[in-house]
Order: structure tokens, then sequence, then C-alpha cells
């Protein structure tokens, strides 16, 4: 007899919902939050992707590598979306979907630009723990 497998929270899907549920993220791009960029995207918008992702506690707690890009179609715009959304995932700390979850700055806010079009980009990298 096997034993059930216990999932441990997803934490890119939560870091998703959190931003659409944000409100001073949400002002800014207006739901455009996703795992990946449309092929005819509208912006602003926030594309959030799973770097890595470890579970430090086997069957206890999960942490992740969260990259966010933040486009605008100005750079000041851009900006001022990646500090809000460094900002806000800072200050996240409690439950979410059943999951508690804690997040941490791993690199600041720093500047990219998309190589085909130069659109600003700036971006930033989490560490999120979260366990049920």
């Amino acid at each position: 007899m096997s034993l059930p497998v216990r999932l441990l929270p997803d934490c890119e899907s939560l870091v998703v919902q959190f931003l659409k549920d944000t409100t001073s993220v949400d002002d800014i791009v207006d739901g455009r939050i996703s795992g990946d960029l449309p092929s005819r995207p509208t912006f602003p918008a926030v594309v959030v992707l799973l770097v890595s992702d470890s579970v430090p506690i086997e069957g206890f707690m999960s942490g992740a590598w969260i990259q966010l890009d933040c486009f605008a179609d100005t750079r000041e715009e851009a900006r001022l979306l990646a500090r809000t959304v460094q900002a806000e995932m800072s200050a996240w700390t409690g439950e979410a979907n059943g999951a508690v979850v804690h997040c941490e700055t791993i690199i600041g806010t720093r500047r990219m630009s998309e190589p085909e079009d130069n659109r600003p980009r700036y971006q930033v990298n989490m560490r999120v723990w979260a366990h049920n």
C-alpha cells in the first residue's frame, strides 16, 4: 500500500494570485499578470517566472526563486511597477490559499531592455517560502 503524496504549495501560482489581488499593482497593470508574455501583449504587464524551487524541509515547506519581469511603454513606468511589485512582495507575510507565505528579495530592481524592440523592462528576483 502506498502512502498518499502530499503536494506542497505552488509558489509561482501563489505569486500570480497575490499580485492580481494587490490593488497597488493591479492599478498599474489592470490584471496583466501571468506566467508568459502574450504574443500580442498590452503594457504595462508583469511576467512571473519560476527560476528554481526547492524543498528545504521535506514534506513541510517549499521555497522558490521567482523572477518578476515588469514591462511598460516607458522606463519610468516600468521602474515604478518593479518598485511597487518589490515593495508589496517584501511585505507579504501571512496566509494565501491555505498556505503560510513569507517573501524576501534576492536581487533588487535592475534595469533590462528587450533586445527585439528595446521595450523597457525592470526585473526583481524574490525568494518565496510557503508551507501548508
